[in-house]
């Protein structure tokens, strides 16, 4: 899948070392918690959805679902990117990592392209502070601004 994605100059572009993860760009050249991923997974063959397919799941019961465990489904909705349909969410996480426990929120974009399931998130996260409300609205501008850049060449081709 050829994509592009246009991120602060300030965000480094980073190969990814966990599956499925294309790409990542990470803010304060690549010192910070504040992250967008491309991730990108293959569909069995033979499945494909449609619009009325990816409208019917976006419901609470299919959202709260499709996020990881213990999560907590915020908001959710349809979207159309690059005429393609699918659904964002808006979720909270708590993640462990040694002795670390960081609260992360998360806005994943989720669209189909033929037997791909393409998804694009953005996250903050805190140490400390377990309510990110108010940063999130502080960098909400920033990743419509990102997502409303995606282009997804193969659907030109």
């Amino acid at each position: 899948i050829e994509f592009s994605l246009e991120v602060p100059l300030s965000w480094i572009s980073k190969e990814a070392n966990r599956p499925n993860i294309v790409r990542k760009f990470i803010s304060n050249n690549g010192h910070s918690i504040e992250m967008a991923m491309v991730l990108v997974y293959d569909f069995p063959e033979g499945i494909y959805l449609s619009e009325s397919d990816i409208k019917s799941t976006v419901n609470k019961k299919d959202m709260n679902e499709a996020i990881p465990p213990n999560s907590i489904l915020k908001d959710f909705g349809f979207i159309k990117l690059e005429t393609l349909p699918g659904y964002w969410q808006r979720y909270s996480m708590k993640i462990q990592r040694v002795k670390k426990t960081m609260t992360i929120e998360m806005l994943a974009y989720t669209i189909f392209y033929k037997d791909k399931l393409i998804q694009i998130q953005f996250q903050i996260g805190d140490f400390e502070d377990t309510n990110l409300d108010k940063k999130f609205k502080k960098f909400e501008p920033l990743f419509d601004s990102i997502i409303n850049s995606f282009v997804l060449k193969n659907v030109y081709q």
